[in-house]
């Protein structure tokens, strides 16, 4: 049996460098998801921002607050 606190953890992490991906990063997103999706287990998306020098991490931040508001 499963404790509650391990039940919570995701069963697939994803980790995903990004650097100058301001056009990329929204396609990225809804293509992963949408595959993890069809996976029918808990998953959680790690996204790291390496510095960009364009609107990178805005862009993390608006696809972010979507999913929540979402949920």
């Amino acid at each position: 049996m499963l404790s509650p606190g391990r039940m919570d953890r995701p069963q697939i992490s994803v980790v995903i460098p990004l650097f100058n991906e301001e056009e990329n990063v929204r396609l990225l997103l809804d293509e992963l998801v949408g595959e993890l999706e069809k996976l029918g287990r808990t998953y959680e998306v790690i996204c790291v921002d390496d510095g960009s020098r364009d609107r990178t991490f805005a862009e993390l931040a608006r696809a972010a607050a979507e999913r929540r508001s979402c949920a």
